[in-house]
This record gives C-alpha cells, sequence and structure tokens, in this order.
C-alpha cells in the first residue's frame, strides 16, 4: 500500500480553525472542540494525546498542535478499501462504514460520520465506493 502524505499546518489555518470552533469567543478551546480543531486542520492524533494539551489559548494552539497533517490520495484510500474487499464500483452498507469509522485507528464521533454521510449520496442504506473516494481523497 502507498504510503499516505504529508504538508505543513500554518499558522493562518490555525488561527483560522481555532476561531471557528471557539464559538464563544472565550479565547480557550478544550475536549471535543480541540479535537475537532486538530482533526480539521487534517492532523491525525494519537489515542489520548490531545487529552493530554487540556485547555488551549490561540497562542498556546499555535504551539502545541503539531504542524503535519497527513493527506490520503484517491490510491490510498482505495487501497484500502480493497483490503477490506471493496472495489472503486462497489456499494457499501453505511452500517459497515460508521461501524469502521468509529471503531478502527482514531476513531470518528458519531456527529463526523453523520456529517460525512450528509455529504454523500446514500441509497436505501448503501454509498458508492467511488464517491466514498471522492469525497476523502484529495
Amino acid at each position: 500500500m502507498s504510503a499516505p502524505s504529508h504538508n505543513n499546518i500554518t499558522d493562518e489555518e490555525i488561527r483560522e480553525y481555532f476561531l471557528l470552533v471557539d464559538i464563544n469567543n472565550t479565547g480557550v478551546v478544550s475536549g471535543d472542540k480541540l479535537d475537532t480543531l486538530v482533526r480539521a486542520l487534517g492532523y491525525v492524533p494519537r489515542p489520548g494525546e490531545i487529552h493530554n494539551f487540556g485547555s488551549l489559548t490561540l497562542e498556546e494552539a499555535l504551539v502545541k498542535i503539531p504542524r503535519t497533517r497527513t493527506v490520503f490520495s484517491k490510491n490510498n484510500i482505495l487501497e484500502a478499501l480493497h483490503i477490506l474487499g471493496i472495489d472503486e464500483n462497489s456499494a457499501v452498507n453505511t452500517t459497515v462504514l460508521r461501524n469502521l469509522f468509529t471503531s478502527v485507528g482514531q476513531p470518528l464521533t458519531n456527529q463526523e460520520v453523520e456529517e460525512l454521510f450528509s455529504s454523500l449520496p446514500v441509497t436505501n442504506g448503501l454509498v458508492l465506493a467511488k464517491d466514498l473516494v471522492e469525497i476523502l481523497g484529495v
């Protein structure tokens, strides 16, 4: 399987996303909002890594948030699906996808999975793998 690529997260991106998740304008982000912030930036945290940050101000976020995001290409995603026996033209059950997304690797929350599914054409509980690849890959 080909390795995902990496690129750097900029100060401007951290500022922009910090302000988006700090909806109450407290100047501090913690917990789920901090997890949302780093994931929105494309950083894939290790289990417990974000919890160790505690609460962060924007200035602290600029220092503590790792600058390398993981970028998965469409080929990376197709290769992963192929390992699961799914080809690009297959229809995939959303229940199966939900179980994968919420339990494997750095799991997504149910809300994140719902947001993903809302951007995909779902018919009778099925999603076309090619549509999933299009949404997830770069």
